[in-house]
């Protein structure tokens, strides 16, 4: 486990960067693909891409099937491409976290979620309806 301490944060931050750190570290499956980049490349591309899409991903690839649906070459080359780019998030349920992306801020990256409990919500004001808030809230088992 590896400790983060900065003495000029408070140190409910340096414990939910230390818990961030540790479980990016822990879920990081590119890193096998990346540490290894010579030998991937030196394999053919059919069974490079077996790797990652089969054994790395399948279970993002196959939750997620009616997202990733493959039916050509171009597509296996796509999916192989864009695992590149999986990378590990947690959000806790905290003040911090609690709003992923707000209202008309620009979203740069896309979410898949394998376990946890997200929840929808907005506000109305049109209506000067300010202090109601709706959501739904989806559920997703891990795999």
């Amino acid at each position: 486990m590896t400790r983060f301490t900065n003495n000029k944060f408070p140190k409910s931050l340096n414990q939910q960067i230390e818990r961030n750190f540790n479980y990016y570290w822990a879920n990081d499956r590119i890193q096998y693909a990346i540490n290894d980049k010579e030998y991937l490349e030196s394999l053919p591309r059919k069974l490079r891409s077996k790797i990652m899409t089969q054994y790395l991903f399948t279970d993002l690839f196959k939750l997620f099937k009616k997202f990733f649906i493959v039916s050509s070459d171009s597509d296996e080359r796509f999916l192989y491409d864009i695992a590149f780019g999986f990378m590990p998030r947690m959000f806790e349920a905290t003040e911090e976290d609690q709003i992923i992306y707000d209202e008309e801020e620009e979203v740069p990256e896309m979410y898949f979620m394998t376990e946890g409990v997200v929840g929808i919500g907005f506000s109305l004001v049109a209506n000067g309806i300010l202090n109601k808030k709706y959501h739904i809230a989806i559920k997703q088992k891990g795999v």
